[in-house]
């Protein structure tokens, strides 16, 4: 059985620029009534970041 179905678990970003990962929220858990994706930006030079999945 896959463990992601009982729990959401928060996906892995990497920013390639400052060689740094985060986590970040899934969009829906901030805001309900949205339903499109907003890009991920590094929180500390704010360039886009890579979504490297859950098992990174």
């Amino acid at each position: 059985m896959c463990r992601y179905a009982f729990y959401k678990y928060k996906p892995h970003y990497a920013c390639f620029k400052c060689r740094k990962t985060f986590k970040r929220k899934h969009l829906f858990d901030v805001d309900r009534d949205n339903e499109k994706s907003v890009d991920a930006k590094c929180p500390q030079c704010q360039s886009l970041m890579a979504n490297m999945g859950l098992d990174f």
